[in-house]
């Protein structure tokens, strides 16, 4: 086999169970992509079926350096399919399309993706895919548009995110007591055996950590790194509970049409869930930016809106002059979202009507709306240009996490 300086990973979604010819063909392509220069990532549980999502599939597709979705009959009806391609999407529109993200057509027409209910909004069909090519010809087209990235030997933003987290790990003078860190996760990162050292190691398995697990994890480093590194690890941990789909759905959002861009959200803590949601979709790396919008007072709620954005924005680049402002949302959009977060209700508040958001979508066309919407999400009639991510949160696993953060930063503030 010939021996490459930079093996490029490929995670490949699929729905090949129960169907010879996408399991011929899946089986065949990964042995392609091994021999010529890649690692392929492929959860081979689920062609045995009966197997629940592994956390290390998150994993996974945070640090795979392209992907590849083999859109099948099947695999429209697949709920672990768009899942991993809502997911993958998500990491595309991060990349703002330089993310290498594959749609192979195997029996299926693009038309009938984009009728598709479930997969029309994740705009597969707008990137380039292969169509009506099989066997060797398809697996060399394959590789030939992932060779550029032998060369590139990027980073992912996962992995920019574990280094952050690994260099304070790597301040732990006892690798015992990191082996303890990982015992306690009961984690593992699948067939999947990356070449890392065991603080990154440590660190890919922090950020995959089941929330039940994670303060009981993070334990034995009380004491044994300065609070500074476990409050910075905790910072860097905070978006890690949200559903990666979730986040993914609202950065997709974000990415629509100017004036079109608000999305919804069942969540009753503003400041926390905002910033951890936000965080989640980023990938943690850089943290962006975003303006927390109080809830309107007055007849005039429309206006309270924009006032608050306003000041926020002028705040921001120190200056009220409408052309700098204009020009600081132009190239942050260039580069990442602008969030305005709106509060859930409070009392006896209601949400911003059709109006508000009308208003505000106006004035801030480039702006991506967040809103949340207190335990529930309203019924689609009320606000109907405003997305609803899914999947929805748990009421309890936002308090769950909400109490675990707040808890693990009053330990390190004593």
């Amino acid at each position: 086999m010939t021996q490459f300086p930079f093996r490029p990973i490929v995670f490949i979604s699929h729905s090949a169970r129960n169907d010879p010819a996408a399991h011929e063909t899946l089986a065949n392509l990964e042995e392609y992509l091994n021999t010529n220069g890649f690692d392929v990532l492929l959860d081979e549980t689920r062609l045995e079926g009966g197997e629940p999502w592994r956390n290390c599939l998150h994993t996974w597709m945070g640090h795979c350096h392209a992907s590849i979705i083999l859109l099948t009959p099947k695999a429209l009806t697949s709920p672990w399919v768009l899942k991993e391609a809502t997911i993958l999407s998500w990491r595309y529109s991060l990349s703002l399309g330089k993310f290498p993200l594959l749609p192979i057509y195997l029996g299926l027409r693009s038309s009938e993706v984009e009728q598709s209910k479930l997969f029309s909004p994740l705009a597969l069909t707008e990137i380039q895919g292969l169509k009506g090519l099989e066997g060797t010809d398809l697996f060399k087209a394959i590789a030939d548009l992932l060779a550029p990235l032998r060369l590139a030997q990027a980073k992912t933003p996962q992995t920019l995110l574990e280094e952050k987290i690994a260099e304070w790990l790597a301040r732990v003078n006892r690798p015992a007591l990191l082996n303890e860190v990982a015992d306690r996760l009961g984690e593992d990162l699948g067939p999947w055996n990356p070449k890392r050292d065991l603080p990154s190691k440590v660190a890919m398995l922090l950020l995959q950590a089941p929330l039940e697990k994670l303060a009981d994890g993070l334990n034995p480093l009380l004491g044994a790194i300065p609070n500074e590194g476990v409050r910075a690890i905790i910072d860097m941990l905070r978006g890690s509970w949200v559903n990666r789909e979730l986040a993914g759905s609202l950065i997709i959002v974000s990415r629509g049409p100017k004036g079109t861009r608000a999305a919804a959200l069942n969540a009753s803590e503003q400041e926390f869930t905002a910033t951890a949601v936000i965080a989640r979709a980023t990938a943690g790396y850089p943290p962006w930016y975003f303006i927390r919008l109080s809830n309107a007072a007055g007849e005039d709620s429309a206006g309270s809106l924009k006032a608050q954005v306003r000041a926020a924005l002028e705040k921001t680049v120190g200056s009220k002059k409408p052309a700098i402002i204009d020009s600081f949302i132009n190239k942050k959009e260039g580069r990442e979202p602008l969030f305005i977060v709106l509060p859930p209700p409070e009392g006896r508040q209601e949400l911003p009507d059709e109006a508000d958001i009308e208003a505000l979508m106006s004035d801030y066309p480039s702006c991506t709306l967040f809103l949340l919407t207190g335990t529930s999400l309203p019924p689609d009639e009320k606000l109907p240009k405003v997305q609803r991510l899914r999947p929805c949160l748990e009421p309890s696993d936002e308090m769950d996490a909400y109490v675990t953060f707040r808890d693990l930063e009053l330990r390190t503030s004593r």
